[in-house]
């Protein structure tokens, strides 16, 4: 439906709050000072019901944006968020701005007097801060950083191949390489990822994504940005004895994050959790949590965390320190993934899982 250097639906209509309450402003002093007018109130009520009409849609297209386009840098997550909080003011403020224009449609003496009259008018004047500022920093983010101009080369170039398989350009765009047991995911898509995870709790829409690059680093890393809503996904493959290793930094997230393996179901898979001040190793079944071993830590920077699950023997390592060791009970095969449950940004440049090979101890024989 879209022309291919529009990635989404939403530059395409966030021109329209600005429009509307530039029009709706306009109105409104016309008819304060042009009091003959009597269809100017009317006339801007239906202005106002509209800019807040379209800002809602404006903001949750803006969301949703998010995950088919590629952050570059640092400052441009930040100019991101700022224009996201922006966003966020507009939509409160005209949206319930247009409520009391609705209502005071019914108070048709209060507009009568002109002190009030201009200071309803004045009330709608303040909305112009915040659509100012969001626009402001949507022009910095299009101009400045290029960003949801342009579909991504790769995608597009993906798209194009007819030729490829329909497996193969979903898992290189998405930057995972699977093996014949075992995968590495080193994340090149700020959205395609979702379609090839399995999702054990919440969904696609359940957390936002977007490619980053880390300072100091020419690999690109994915960020997940959560909104207090638990978020459980997998790589759909099985498997048993198993070497998880994951490069992540969660300096900006506040909650758990869970790496999972051996996972059977939502309520039934082995984890090394942390949770900003302590790793845990456990298990949970069902409702009951049985915790392997644990102890006091902080991760804080880029760190490479490994959780190796094998027979009855569960470790777990930071860097190459065994921080946490523990036994328990043989685990079925399963799938590796992560669980997420807070706010903030959990930022992952790559996540392997490796098959574990045991090694049989034959008794020796006599001489």
């Amino acid at each position: 439906m879209f022309p291919d250097w529009v990635p989404n639906i939403h530059p395409l209509i966030v021109h329209f709050p600005i429009a509307l309450i530039s029009v709706a402003v306009f109105v409104d002093v016309l008819a304060l000072f042009w009091r003959r007018w009597d269809w100017g109130v009317p006339a801007a009520t239906g202005l106002w019901v509209m800019t807040g009409l379209s800002a809602v849609v404006t903001y949750y297209t803006g969301t949703w944006a998010i995950d088919t386009v590629t952050i570059p840098n640092g400052d441009a997550a930040a100019t991101l968020t700022t224009h996201l909080t922006w966003g966020w003011y507009t939509m409160l403020y005209t949206s319930l701005y247009a409520l009391l224009r609705v209502g005071l449609a019914f108070l048709p003496t209060v507009v009568d007097n002109t002190f009030l009259h201009g200071l309803i008018v004045a009330i709608g004047l303040g909305g112009m801060i915040p659509i100012w500022k969001a626009g402001e920093n949507g022009g910095q983010m299009v101009y400045q950083y290029g960003i949801g101009v342009q579909v991504l080369e790769a995608e597009r170039r993906a798209a194009a191949d007819t030729s490829a398989t329909s497996q193969a350009p979903a898992d290189s765009l998405l930057g995972l390489a699977m093996r014949e047991a075992g995968w590495t995911w080193r994340p090149t898509s700020p959205g395609a990822w979702k379609d090839r995870v399995t999702w054990v709790r919440g969904g696609p829409t359940s957390v936002r994504s977007y490619l980053f690059e880390p300072e100091g680093s020419r690999r690109n890393g994915l960020a997940l940005v959560m909104e207090d809503r638990p978020v459980f996904f997998t790589i759909p493959q099985d498997l048993g004895d198993v070497d998880v290793s994951v490069e992540l930094n969660t300096d900006d997230f506040d909650g758990t994050v869970r790496i999972a393996h051996h996972v059977r179901g939502r309520n039934y898979y082995d984890f090394l959790g942390y949770n900003g001040s302590r790793l845990l190793l456990g298990r949970l079944e069902g409702q009951q949590l049985r915790g392997f071993d644990s102890r006091s830590f902080t991760l804080s920077g880029w760190r490479t965390v490994r959780v190796r699950g094998s027979g009855r023997t569960f470790r777990a390592f930071v860097e190459d320190r065994m921080v946490v060791d523990g036994d328990g009970p043989v685990a079925g095969e399963g799938t590796v993934g992560l669980y997420l449950n807070g706010s903030g940004t959990v930022r992952l440049r790559e996540m392997r899982a490796d098959p574990v090979v045991r090694e049989e101890t034959a008794e020796a024989g006599p001489s």
